[in-house]
């Protein structure tokens, strides 16, 4: 977590630690946090990037934007 440049927190609480506390450790090293998630939760008000709908439907989304036919 303290050296990526990118954290995905994806459907999870944020509640349970010490996992919760994975995406502030990033975030405060300098990374970009996104949380992707059905709803809002415990770490809303301190990452970046807040993404509500199913994991399994804005994944493959995601992927494919981001690297075309290779994510397949």
């Amino acid at each position: 977590a303290e050296r990526c440049e990118l954290f995905l927190c994806i459907g999870t609480s944020g509640v349970v630690r010490p996992a919760a506390d994975l995406p502030l450790i990033a975030r405060s090293s300098g990374a970009y946090a996104v949380e992707i998630n059905i709803a809002p939760g415990a770490l809303d008000d301190r990452l970046d990037l807040h993404l509500y709908a199913p994991s399994g439907q804005l994944l493959p989304a995601l992927m494919t934007a981001a690297f075309g036919d290779a994510a397949r």
